[in-house]
Parts: structure tokens; sequence; C-alpha cells
């Protein structure tokens, strides 16, 4: 399933990464093109998340097991560059290029014959005696297909929420990531059966019926730990001087999707990549300009918020004027 980033059930296609859903036989329109379902979760993949493997490198060294020098050479791996160029972007020798590839590609093998062993030990050990040694080691297991077990799951599954606590989605999911490996779908009927609630947009979660915190509470834990920052950036050659302004509704998760972009060689600004390709990772600069201020401590408009990241943007434009050898902006006539 994480090959593909989404996983298909009960007809409906259901994001790895995130709540996001399409449901089997719905049509979703998108920039005046129609999308079935299984098409428009691809799309949604590909717009919230960069790529499948930019999500699954993103999630971090508990879940891939992976270094950062090693996250860092995959993407380079997958951009094509040949050990030589990689060695000379990242400054190291080519044979320690070689030996990292190996390495990786020697990972890989342990890992299939890992989950062969695993296969086999599953098939022959006792049910009771397999459950009961996951649970005492905290290996995720696989969920329950169906029936009782997957009932008496849920219930297990419920307990390591404390009452009167909100819970953030990433918190959520390693709780949940420590008893099963389809987390996301364990947080899904762990709602759909009421033993979590959650805000709309997933900002919170807490044990149905057993918080004592009040709205007013609520809305202040929401704020503080889940709101999103808004606003506008720059991206600046330090060699010649040149900048791109741009604004998001999340500017920190733009800018990590700018670097990778750049650094594996599929930014859509080509002045902007010629100019990363010939001066080098180092000679570039990601700035935050401004921010949009919150009117409120209750939940997040992103929508609003958006709008007003657009005005902030169309100001530091005409302040900064990136265009022609002044940036890679590009005027609305020349697009």
């Amino acid at each position: 399933m994480y090959d593909r980033g989404y996983r298909y059930e009960d007809e409906q296609y259901f994001c790895m990464f995130c709540e996001a859903s399409s449901e089997q036989g719905v049509i979703y329109p998108e920039d005046g093109v129609l999308y079935d379902a299984q098409k428009a979760m691809k799309r949604h993949i590909e717009r919230e998340h960069g790529s499948v493997l930019t999500a699954l490198l993103g999630l971090g060294k508990k879940e891939t097991g992976l270094t950062e020098t090693q996250r860092t050479l995959l993407e380079y791996f997958a951009a094509g560059y040949s050990d030589a160029e990689i060695a000379s972007k990242t400054g190291s020798s080519l044979s320690t290029v070689r030996n990292h590839r190996f390495a990786l590609r020697e990972k890989e093998r342990q890992a299939r014959v890992f989950l062969a062993i695993m296969g086999q030990l599953d098939s022959l050990a006792p049910p009771r005696t397999r459950e009961a040694a996951n649970r005492e080691a905290r290996v995720p297991s696989e969920f329950p297909a169906k029936g009782k077990k997957r009932q008496e799951a849920l219930e297990e599954a419920i307990k390591r929420f404390q009452p009167g606590r909100f819970y953030t989605e990433a918190e959520v999911n390693e709780l949940l990531g420590e008893l099963y490996t389809d987390h996301v779908l364990v947080r899904r009927l762990l709602i759909e059966q009421g033993g979590l609630e959650r805000e709309a947009d997933g900002r919170a979660y807490w044990r149905k019926g057993e918080t004592e915190m009040d709205k007013k509470a609520q809305m202040k834990w929401e704020y503080k730990n889940t709101r999103r920052p808004v606003g506008v950036y720059q991206v600046k050659c330090l060699a010649n001087g040149k900048v791109y302004v741009g604004s998001s509704p999340n500017v920190d998760g733009m800018i990590n999707r700018i670097k990778f972009e750049l650094k594996t060689k599929m930014n859509r600004l080509p002045k902007l990549q010629a100019d990363y390709d010939k001066y080098g990772a180092d000679q570039f600069v990601f700035e935050v300009l401004e921010l949009v201020k919150p009117e409120s401590e209750g939940p997040q408009d992103t929508v609003a918020e958006g709008e007003q990241a657009k005005l902030l943007e169309a100001k530091w434009l005409e302040k900064l004027q990136p265009y022609g050898e002044n940036g890679y902006n590009e005027l609305e006539e020349e697009m």
C-alpha cells in the first residue's frame, strides 16, 4: 500500500499520509478537469505531499530507519544522478557514494529476508502466543480484518488515550503506530465507532465524552499546537542577488517542497533551477518575509488567511520587483 501512497477499502481510496479520502463512483473536478476517485487520490498525493517518495522520505527515522544522509542520497538516486555527480554535489568521494548505494541495496535485501522470516513465524506460531509476544514487545502487528478480534483490537487501542487530554494527529498516529502497522485505518475506525472524537479539520483528537476541557481551552490548545504559518517567503541566490517571491497557506511546507524540487532538479522555474544547478545549494537561502496575523484564537481559516497572504505577496512583489535581472518571478503578461 505504501508504494502507491493510498489504499482501497469499502469502495473508498484513503491517503496513507493524511486523513484524505475519495469515494468510488464520485467525480472530482479540479482546475477544469474531471477525475475519478482513484485519479483524484493520486492528484491529492501529488498536490499535498509532492509525491509518494517525498511523503515516504518525510516520515522520519523512526518509520523508515533511514539516516538524513541516506534520505538525501535516495533523493539524488531518484532524480537520476550518477554516483560521480552525487559525490560532487555532496562533497563526498566516489567510493563513499558507492558504498552507501551498496549499503542501501543490502538493507533492501535484508528487509525482504526479514519479512519472509516474520511471515513464516506468523504462519507457524500459535495465534495466542503470537499476539501475546507482539503485545509484550510492542511490535506493530496487522490489524484484524473483521469480527470479534477487530472489535477487541479497537477496545485495546482506545486505552492508549488518556481521559481529559487533547492529542495532535501526529501524536495519535504515534500511539496507534506502536500497536498496528496500519495506524490510519485504526484511527478512522475509532472515530467512526465513537471511541475518539476530533475537530472537523483533524487538528485535535480526544476520547469521546471524557474530556474535561471547555471549548475555550480546546481552541487555545488547537491554536498553540496545530496552526500552520501562512504568509510570504522568498528564495534568494546569494551569488547574483536574484530572488523569487511567493505565498502559501503553509510556508514551512512550501519551503521544504521547493528545496526538494531544486535538489532533485524538478522545480517548475527553469531560471531558478539553472542557477541552483550552477551555484549550488549553499548559495541559496530560504526566508519568511511576512506572516499573516491570526484574527482570533479560533480554528484557523486557511482560505481567508491564504487570501490575505496573496495581498501580502503583491506588496512584496511591488517592493522587491523580482523580475528580469532582479529575480525569478514572471510578470503576468509574460506568463
